[in-house]
């Protein structure tokens, strides 16, 4: 369990740290990392659930390149843009910006799905070697980790992208 914990951790505070040294403190580090290491305990606890069932395997893996790919599309916003998630985002995606997109980053995109590939194949070999949770262990990783992220969730990148689309949705204001 420890490899795989410290490997989602690594991968999901990375693009943060990238984010922070060219844009500066944008989002509260604490909060973030705090949130960052609750996901990857909810991960690991549904990884460890899951070991012995290959679709629900699929799903935490589909889960955290879900974490890693909202990560990534928020520097991008901020690289770009020099701002995060909000109702533009919604606003401007249609085909149009998704070519800007590709124009602009297209080698980083391929890049990314690469490399995308390669650490979900190591992902998945670290999940498999880990133990497998049951019982009290696992309720008590996964409360621990709930816990985390919701205390730093109002600094996570995935509340920040719900938050935005939830304004662009109903009230259609930022």
């Amino acid at each position: 369990m420890s490899g795989f914990f410290v490997f989602l951790v690594a991968l999901l505070l990375a693009p943060m740290a990238f984010l922070r040294v060219n844009n500066g403190e944008v989002i509260d580090t604490p909060m973030m990392i705090a949130s960052s290491i609750g996901l990857a305990l909810v991960f690991v606890c549904l990884a460890g659930l899951s070991r012995r069932r290959s679709a629900a395997g699929i799903g935490v893996f589909v889960a955290v390149a879900a974490a890693v790919i909202v990560r990534l599309l928020l520097v991008f916003l901020y690289d770009f843009s020099g701002r995060g998630f909000g109702s533009e985002v919604f606003i401007h995606a249609n085909v149009t910006s998704l070519m800007v997109a590709w124009d602009d980053y297209g080698d980083e995109i391929i890049g990314l799905v690469v490399l995308a590939v390669g650490l979900g194949y190591l992902g998945v070999r670290l999940a498999r070697r880990g133990t497998t949770l049951a019982g009290r262990r696992a309720a008590a990783v996964l409360v621990a980790g709930t816990g985390l992220f919701a205390a730093g969730a109002p600094s996570s990148p995935e509340w920040l992208l719900l938050d935005a689309w939830y304004r662009y949705a109903m009230a259609g204001e930022e």
